[in-house]
């Protein structure tokens, strides 16, 4: 069973539990009450941090790197969680020169990587074939080097692009 799962990482709004929505009431009500004349400047960032914090990220399957010299027992396990993945892949898509992203989802397999979709937004002027293959090849080359080969596939896992908008 394949899931698509979107996470934006820190910063992004995104729905939160009941439980989580209690807490950052909480918050919100002790910052106020120590000091109401500056809380009003930084209540958006305090929740916007709050909710990164608490924001539930499901575990991606990654594997140690075999050329650190340290022996790694087999029963020990490397887990990256996803939103670390995402925030990996868009600093590393950001880096390119003429695309953004806008919105980036890892295809999960139970806790298994096995692919990503990216909407990105090009440069007046660039060649949008070109523009989306750099950004699959980074993309699977990423993947590849955070979670390490025998975790991840970038000979089969698909990466979709989707050009949304072409700015100035």
């Amino acid at each position: 069973m394949e899931d698509m799962t979107s996470a934006d990482g820190p910063g992004r709004d995104a729905p939160v539990s009941v439980e989580e929505e209690a807490l950052l009431g909480r918050s919100a009500r002790l910052l106020a009450s120590e000091d109401p004349e500056g809380f009003i400047d930084v209540s958006a960032r305090v929740r916007s941090t709050v909710r990164a914090t608490t924001r539930r990220s499901r575990p991606v399957h990654a594997v140690f790197p075999e050329d650190t010299g340290t022996v790694v027992p087999e029963e020990d396990t490397l887990v990256v969680r996803e939103w670390v993945v995402v925030g990996e892949l868009r600093e590393a898509v950001g880096a390119l020169e003429g695309v953004t992203p806008t919105q980036i989802t890892v295809t999960l397999d139970g806790d298994v990587c096995t692919g990503a979709a990216l909407h990105v937004t090009a440069t007046f002027g660039a060649v949008l074939a070109e523009a989306a293959t750099r950004v699959r090849r980074t993309v699977l080359d990423t993947l590849e080097d955070l979670l390490g080969p025998a975790a991840f596939d970038a000979s089969t896992a698909p990466v979709d692009v989707t050009i949304d908008d072409v700015l100035p």
